[in-house]
Parts: C-alpha cells; sequence; structure tokens
C-alpha cells in the first residue's frame, strides 16, 4: 500500500510539471479588468461625468442592470439565514440627478491621495437600496440603506426610495433644501475621512494635542456650560451623529485622540465659522474655535481637503 501511494504520488507530480509553464503566465495589468458591467452604461452627458470619474479616481459609478446577486454577495453576509439587500435601477431623471450629486458633492472634494486604497470598483448608485426580513407572512421589516461601504468591491449609495418600512415608517429623503444636500454630503464624506484616517491617508498634526487634558473628568450639563471642565470648554466638540444631524455630549470621559481629531473634522465640515461661532461663541469657548481653524487649515494646507467648503450650504 506504501508503495501504491508514492506511485500515485509521482505520477501527480509528473503531471503537475509538464502543465506548468512560467512562460505563460501573464498579469493582469489593472487596464485589463474585466468589468461586470458594461461601461460606461450610456452615452448621456452624465455618463461622461462618471467616465471621468473612473479616470480620475477609479471607481465605477454603476446605475443600472443590477441583478439581486450584485447586492447580496458572500461577503456581504447574506443568505442562509442572514440578511438580503435589495436595490434596483435608476431611472434616467435619477441617474442624472445622482450622478450630479456625486460629482458636485463627493468628488469635488476628493483627492487621488486622500483615498488611496479607500474607494470600490464599483460604487453603486441605486433606488430603494434595502434589507428585508418578513417576521410575519406579508409584512417585511424593511431598513433603508443609504450609504453601504462594507462589499469587497462594491459601495452603494441611494438617494431615491421606494415605500416606507410598513413597521416603522422609515425612509429615505431625496435632498431638496441646501441644508438637506450637506447632511447626506457630510455622512457620505464623514465615512470617506474616517476609512481614509484608519487607513493612515491623514495623520494627527504635531501641535494638535497642546492644551488638551485628556486625564480629567469632563462635565455635560447646562448648568455648566461656563465651569472650566465643562467638555465644550475643555475642547471636545462631542460626538457627531452618523447621519450628521446633530451630535451628543462627552460624558465624564474625554473623548479618546484619535477619535478626539476626526470629531474636529466632522465638526469643521458640518458647520460653516459664523454657525459654530453662534452655538459656541468664541469669547467663551477660545479653545475649541482655535482647534479648529488649526485643523481646517492643517486640512487644507497637508492634503487638499478643504473642509469649509464642504460646510457651506449649496444646492443641487
Amino acid at each position: 500500500m506504501k508503495w501504491r501511494n508514492i506511485f500515485v504520488l509521482m505520477i501527480f507530480v509528473t503531471i503537475f510539471s509538464a502543465c506548468y509553464d512560467e512562460d505563460k503566465i501573464i498579469p493582469l495589468e489593472s487596464d485589463d479588468e474585466i468589468l461586470r458591467y458594461e461601461f460606461p452604461q450610456g452615452e448621456n452627458a452624465w455618463d461622461q461625468d462618471i467616465v471621468e470619474i473612473s479616470e480620475q479616481f477609479g471607481v465605477y459609478l454603476i446605475y443600472k442592470n443590477f441583478k439581486e446577486n450584485d447586492f447580496n454577495r458572500s461577503w456581504t453576509g447574506s443568505g442562509l439565514g442572514g440578511t438580503l439587500y435589495y436595490g434596483y435601477d435608476l431611472t434616467d431623471e435619477q441617474a442624472e440627478f445622482s450622478t450630479n450629486f456625486m460629482k458636485n458633492h463627493i468628488f469635488a472634494h476628493l483627492n487621488k491621495a486622500i483615498v488611496n486604497k479607500v474607494l470600490p470598483m464599483y460604487w453603486y448608485m441605486v433606488y430603494d437600496y434595502h434589507t428585508s426580513t418578513e417576521f410575519i407572512p406579508g409584512m417585511a421589516f424593511k431598513v433603508a440603506q443609504r450609504f453601504y461601504d462594507e462589499g469587497l468591491d462594491f459601495w452603494g449609495i441611494c438617494l431615491f426610495y421606494g415605500d416606507p418600512c410598513p413597521l416603522t415608517g422609515e425612509t429615505i429623503e431625496t435632498p431638496e433644501t441646501p441644508e438637506e444636500f450637506r447632511l447626506r454630503r457630510c455622512a457620505t464624506l464623514g465615512e470617506i475621512f474616517q476609512e481614509s484616517f484608519d487607513k493612515g491617508n491623514f495623520v494627527i498634526p504635531t501641535g494638535f494635542t497642546d492644551g488638551f487634558d485628556y486625564k480629567t473628568e469632563v462635565l455635560s450639563n447646562d448648568a455648566d456650560k461656563l465651569d472650566e471642565n465643562y467638555y465644550i470648554m475643555r475642547g471636545f466638540p462631542g460626538i457627531m451623529d452618523p447621519d450628521f444631524d446633530g451630535f451628543s455630549p462627552v460624558y465624564k470621559n474625554p473623548t479618546p485622540l484619535n477619535q478626539h481629531f476626526m470629531e474636529y473634522i466632522k465638526i469643521a465640515m458640518r458647520y460653516t465659522k459664523a454657525e459654530y461661532e453662534e452655538m459656541w461663541p468664541s469669547a467663551t469657548y477660545r479653545l475649541i474655535h482655535e482647534k479648529r481653524q488649526f485643523v481646517i487649515d492643517y486640512m487644507k494646507n497637508t492634503y487638499g481637503v478643504d473642509l469649509e467648503k464642504i460646510a457651506e450650504l449649496i444646492g443641487e
């Protein structure tokens, strides 16, 4: 039996060696990528914008010809009891609107260095992007997906939604006002900047921690707003909500350094200087205004990211 196994192994090695020819192995160049979608997907003016974005950033904006499997690839955790994702093609009008949003509100504020190894190969612009679970026959629990960035080679964004969840009423509103555009812009860019920071594309500058006390507990009650240990007085901006429509106070323990720095990124892109002055007058809260401007100047001069421009109230 032992000699028989050795004989079979020798035959296998011989066959494998005969099939191997390193001269025939041709590495796949980046320009030779095999796309899952026809690209560009049309000949409209916005399709040319999408082509230009792909040429500059290496990401393909896709807005139609979706299949269910596109949203339920193995790395999304779907199937066999997992959550199922659903999404549908955009109309031409929706595609034009979504492309303009991506061009003017997202990519206009990015550069290749800041998104190095961050963006996916595909970024889906989807109608009615959601997950769905049926707990009661005929009654699905629908969860809106405004922004999805957990795919191995794709992300998704939804600016147009279908019927609200019948159980919760949750929906996604298409931005119309300058404030609504700012919220969607900030929420999306906030995710990108966080991933960029985590990958080391930008770092905390020397001097950022000067003047901060990370050991003494902070106060957060309204009655303590003029106390020297009130969290804003101490230069801690609070914790921004994921959708950027507000923030939570810092309770007791000062914000850890990395998160502290990123919270300054968020307040700088969420509020204009005048808005932040109205919220927290610089005459009283000097440190937080000085550090906010310090971070704004640092990001613009070092990485070409203009946080103040992101904060501007602009429409479509």
